[in-house]
């Protein structure tokens, strides 16, 4: 984590996922809770397979 001189920081996260047909229209939802936050940050992707 890094932070500024306000003690402001800055988090990234990763995570791999292997995916397969079966997947396709799946959603993902990532979630952040903090204190600082009122409400958690939502995002989410939905899976989209192409393949032969």
């Amino acid at each position: 984590m890094e932070s500024d001189m306000n003690g402001v920081g800055t988090g990234r996260n990763r995570i791999k996922v292997t995916i397969g047909r079966g997947d396709l229209g799946a959603k993902y939802e990532c979630r952040a809770h903090n204190d600082a936050l009122e409400v958690p940050l939502v995002s989410w992707v939905e899976v989209d397979v192409n393949g032969e």
